[in-house]
């Protein structure tokens, strides 16, 4: 065969090459972009993920108001019927098992329902303030707090006041169960997703 034969094959051997690859990755890409998801996260009074305290102390004190808000993203390609469920941890209290997909086995404090549609970002306003601690031993005990205005009772108690968090969790409506559940179906895969954040408590200002 004639060197400029091999060149043209060569050449001609590459381009496909090149075609192939360039669509490969395409689809791929394109898979990954339309792949469905919720987005969960915590914002501040600006929208801001970050800076949720006062004075960037991570310490809340009796009747301080803290205002955030909950972020949820709607990326499953269809409306869907959601519940943010917000849960009061300490330290030794599991939180969710993402990897199985298990909430924690802490009480609901507080829930909110909300009906969301495809793309749409939902922005739910979150104030907290505590309203009563009491004191044993070592321990604070978080006897009662406010959250949107409602008087909740806890008890859930940690060392000095040290790290305490809020869990809040995305449950997803089932139609088939009739019930909201801590998960939703990719295939053959459950995926679930959950947000915290950590703060102390302080009996003084």
């Amino acid at each position: 065969m004639k060197y400029n034969n091999l060149r043209f094959l060569y050449t001609t051997f590459s381009i496909l090459i090149i075609i192939s690859t360039y669509f490969s990755f395409k689809f791929h890409n394109s898979d990954i972009a339309s792949e469905p998801y919720f987005a969960l996260a915590l914002l501040n009074n600006d929208n801001v993920a970050a800076n949720y305290f006062s004075n960037n102390v991570q310490t809340i004190s009796v009747n301080e108001k803290i205002n955030w808000i909950i972020y949820l993203h709607n990326n499953m390609a269809d409306i869907k019927f959601v519940s943010i469920k917000v849960k009061l941890l300490n330290s030794t209290i599991n939180p969710p098992n993402e990897t199985l997909c298990i909430p924690s086995p802490a009480p609901v404090l507080f829930d909110k329902s909300y009906v969301i549609k495809n793309n749409e970002t939902w922005l739910y306003p979150f104030e907290l303030s505590i309203v009563e601690i009491n004191t044993v031993n070592d321990y604070l005990q978080l006897t009662s707090i406010f959250i949107n205005n409602e008087k909740i009772y806890s008890g859930i108690i940690s060392k000095y006041g040290y790290n305490f968090r809020l869990v809040f969790e995305l449950w997803v409506y089932d139609h088939d169960l009739d019930n909201f559940t801590f998960n939703w179906e990719k295939g053959s895969e459950m995926r679930c997703t959950w947000n915290q954040i950590w703060f102390n408590a302080t009996i003084t200002n």
